[in-house]
């Protein structure tokens, strides 16, 4: 772990995702502050910026963590395909149906339909078809939040909020803005295996290597159910 020279104390960089969560949790527990929200009691730490220097090492080998890896790669194919039912996701991910406004049919906001198809456009098409007119090119951002439809009271409301790819130096990089990230289900459970594996499909399409993947989030925090577990990881860090 190493501190960036050219920025603040919340920017940290590491190797990998397993290196970033351990790093964080041990944070998050020794100096997050107690927050509830919506009733769930949550440690805290805000505005964080995080950046994996070798994002493809997404799988997570930390002792205690329990990760299912059937469950993270199922969901992820289920976001880059576009979906939102859970009749697909639900067999890997038993706990979907409790984040669902229809009865576990369907995610509201889900990923998929708004990265792949939002009022009729493909936001990774459109991403590609940028880097082929223009290499070096700032516009490739794509957006996950929608103020006209997400301004409502649900089970669903997109944690992760914008992703912008920037190529330099021969490496694709993606910067992803979230509202919100749990470290345990969020950030080590879903959100680096599935916007690392974007990054490396997308630097495939535009004939790029990969590069680096940073994320921002305002809360970076754990839930109360998660603190035994959390225990576990850091005693046999």
């Amino acid at each position: 772990v190493s501190p960036r020279p050219d920025s603040g104390d919340t920017m940290t960089r590491y190797r990998n995702t397993g290196e970033a969560f351990t790093t964080l949790l041990k944070e998050i527990i020794e100096d997050g502050h107690v927050v509830t929200v919506r009733e769930h009691q949550t440690r805290e730490i805000c505005a964080q910026l995080i950046e994996l220097d070798r994002p493809t090492e997404r799988l997570l080998f930390v002792p205690g963590r329990n990760n299912n890896i059937f469950a993270t790669i199922a969901e992820t194919m289920w976001v880059l395909a576009g979906r939102n039912d859970l009749s697909y996701l639900t067999p890997y991910l038993e706990r979907a149906p409790q984040f669902s406004d229809d009865g576990g049919k369907t995610w509201r906001a889900a990923y998929g339909p708004r990265l792949r198809d939002w009022n009729g456009t493909d936001q990774l098409a459109e991403i590609v078809k940028l880097f082929r007119r223009d290499p070096n090119t700032r516009r490739a951002a794509m957006t996950l939040f929608d103020p006209d439809r997400d301004f409502v009271e649900s089970n669903d409301i997109p944690c992760n909020n914008w992703l912008h790819f920037i190529a330099r130096d021969g490496q694709l990089n993606l910067h992803v803005a979230a509202r919100s990230t749990d470290i345990w289900w969020g950030f080590s459970g879903i959100n680096a295996f599935e916007w690392s594996l974007l990054l490396e499909v997308m630097a495939h399409w535009v004939g790029l290597d990969v590069g680096r993947l940073a994320f921002f989030t305002s809360s970076l925090h754990l839930y109360e159910r998660h603190d035994k577990q959390a225990e576990v990881v850091l005693s046999s860090d």
